[in-house]
């Protein structure tokens, strides 16, 4: 059985193909981020700092960091990257907080973290009035 060389609309199957090909290949095409690649050790840094965060403040069940504290690498949250390591500062609060209007945070933490993202060292959790 052969396979006809148009489709119902009179496209060619080797235009069809082309057309696929091109769409695939602009979708496999690095995006201006992914060529500027994210070390590993920040995103490590930023999960580290989040959950260091969440443990001071009651856990997952009573807490939420900030949403920044929850995109790849917290980038929103990071106030200072330097060979001394990294600094995030956020806003957390209860579950919900930030979905209330007005929002209604109830603590501001700042975490340093290493450069290698493994090891935290200085931790500022205040509460907010």
């Amino acid at each position: 059985m052969s396979v006809p060389p148009s489709t119902p609309f009179g496209v060619t199957r080797s235009a069809v193909m082309a057309l696929i090909l091109m769409a695939g290949s602009n979708l496999m095409a690095p995006t201006s981020a992914q060529s500027q690649a994210m070390p590993v050790a920040q995103t490590r840094a930023a999960n580290l700092a989040r959950m260091r965060a969440e443990s001071l403040n009651g856990g997952v069940a009573n807490y939420r960091a900030a949403r920044c504290m929850y995109s790849t690498g917290a980038p929103a949250c990071l106030v200072n990257k330097s060979s001394n390591g990294y600094v995030f500062r956020f806003q957390g609060g209860p579950p919900g907080w930030q979905q209330r209007q007005p929002a209604q945070p109830t603590t501001l933490t700042t975490v340093t973290v290493t450069p290698d993202g493994e090891t935290i060292q200085t931790v500022s959790n205040t509460a907010l009035p």
